[in-house]
């Protein structure tokens, strides 16, 4: 998802940044809705990293967890 993120950021600034130029990479969506493309790529991109980082974090604590755990099992066998 991480990868995923970073593709919809980069489409994005892109498309902010080639608008300056006078390109269009939204030329199928009506002239209102694509001034606001880079701006949709950008938050989909950032919501994509967020969740990515929320996902990884719990993966830690649940290898914290497990190794709790096993620490725990070892001390009860003593």
């Amino acid at each position: 998802m991480k990868v995923l993120g970073g593709i919809f950021i980069f489409i994005g600034l892109a498309d902010f940044l080639l608008s300056f130029a006078g390109i269009n990479l939204t030329p199928f969506l009506p002239q209102q809705i694509g001034r606001f493309t880079p701006i949709i790529f950008g938050f989909i991109g950032g919501l994509l990293l967020k969740q990515s980082a929320k996902e990884e974090q719990l993966q830690k604590e649940e290898e914290q967890l497990e190794q709790i755990k096993k620490i725990l099992k070892k001390k009860q066998k003593k």
